[in-house]
């Protein structure tokens, strides 16, 4: 097990161009982008079950987690990691945002999300309803099609 995680940290050091897949196979950031932006897809279907449950709190941590998958899909194809959850949401706003790429809307969005989910996660009386759930599932969703159609321009599709 040291040794997997040892080949992830030197795979990680030697370029950012390479990712590490859980079978331990390594691919270019191009293949990176794809999987990030199915793990939003699948955080999307997931939150979209959930609030049919009335999980709304599972709700709020899937549709954010949507966001970060879909962001981190965007700072790779600047070549771009961020180890934290702040500092992808932070480079994002940096290079997506102040330039004019995506709208505030979409950052205010992004930053909403991480804030109830750390609510709704780590504060057992932080509740959320089903209207505050839903709203975060529509902007959650909203941004994965800008990213998608951002990406596209790009030539990831």
């Amino acid at each position: 097990m040291q040794l997997t995680n040892a080949r992830i940290r030197v795979a990680f050091s030697i370029s950012i161009y390479y990712t590490v897949h859980s079978n331990g196979r390594i691919s270019t950031h191009q293949q990176a982008v794809v999987v990030y932006l199915k793990g939003a897809h699948d955080a999307l279907r997931s939150a979209r079950f959930n609030l049919e449950g009335g999980f709304y709190g599972v709700v709020v941590n899937r549709a954010y987690y949507t966001f970060f998958y879909a962001a981190t899909a965007l700072l790779l194809t600047l070549d771009l990691t961020r180890s934290k959850h702040s500092g992808v949401l932070a480079a994002f706003r940096e290079r997506f945002v102040k330039p004019g790429t995506f709208s505030i809307h979409d950052s205010q969005a992004y930053g909403e999300a991480l804030e109830l989910r750390n609510v709704t996660d780590y504060e057992m009386l932080g509740q959320v309803d089903e209207d505050q759930a839903r709203g975060i599932l529509e902007n959650a969703e909203r941004f994965v099609r800008a990213c998608e159609a951002y990406l596209t321009t790009k030539g990831y599709s």
